[in-house]
């Protein structure tokens, strides 16, 4: 999140394209940096966290797909929408399959271009916390098809750096991660983020008898009603 409208990453081998979509996104309000290929994209990712990705498929080193998947390991809360003048069947299925939001033909009408970016950063952003990896990737997924942003934390000290750095929705804590609590993470959000609402993931509820005031959800998730509280929380 930035003090700006948003931080959108432009990734594009076609130079012209690149220095427009900057000079009309900047002028709009927005932080805007440009690569020209996917190396160069990971770089900028590495540095800064962006809202949104605005992704060439057809590029000489690594497709706009393959860039994604890089850049959602590096920022999972990252929005990818891709943008080519080559879309087929097995293209769209491989953007979706990545994670990415949307596909857009060119030339795309930068109004249409200019909503998506409007409505992508719009997304609430989910905190998720649990150091199973696999099912931080299931439930990732499963937020993403609502359009739900999500960024996830394997451990106490990840969900605390993530805590200092952004502002979030709502927080999905697992109260066993590893050698590490999940109270401290529930005990960070209420000092750095009071108003942060907590829903507990746990397959031990037995042990979570002093949080009465947090909603809890056990393990296996009942993914219905989890989506239901979600919404309820916070959409208006």
């Amino acid at each position: 999140m930035t003090d700006q409208l948003g931080s959108i990453l432009v990734v594009d081998d076609d130079i012209d394209i690149c220095a427009n979509l900057q000079d009309i996104l900047t002028d709009l309000g927005y932080q805007v940096a440009v690569a020209h290929d996917g190396r160069q994209a990971l770089a900028l990712a590495a540095e800064r966290r962006f809202d949104v990705a605005l992704l060439d498929f057809k590029m000489p080193d690594m497709d706009g797909v393959h860039v994604f998947r890089q850049l959602k390991s590096q920022q999972p809360d990252i929005v990818g929408i891709l943008v080519s003048a080559f879309i087929e069947a097995n293209t769209v299925t491989a953007a979706q399959d990545a994670g990415t939001w949307q596909v857009v033909r060119k030339p795309v009408e930068f109004g249409e271009l200019h909503e998506m970016i409007r409505r992508a950063i719009a997304q609430p952003c989910i905190l998720l916390v649990d150091d199973d990896r696999e099912f931080c990737d299931n439930l990732w997924q499963i937020l993403r098809d609502q359009e739900y942003r999500v960024c996830y934390a394997h451990s106490a000290t990840q969900a605390k750096s993530l805590l200092s750095s952004s502002d979030y929705h709502l927080a999905l804590v697992d109260f066993r991660l590893g050698n590490e609590d999940g109270r401290q993470v529930l005990q960070e959000i209420r000092r750095v983020k009071p108003g942060t609402p907590v829903f507990i993931l746990t397959g031990y509820r037995e042990e979570l008898s002093d949080l009465n005031e947090t909603r809890i959800y056990e393990k296996p998730l009942d993914v219905p009603k989890l989506l239901e509280g979600i919404s309820q929380t916070i959409l208006p």
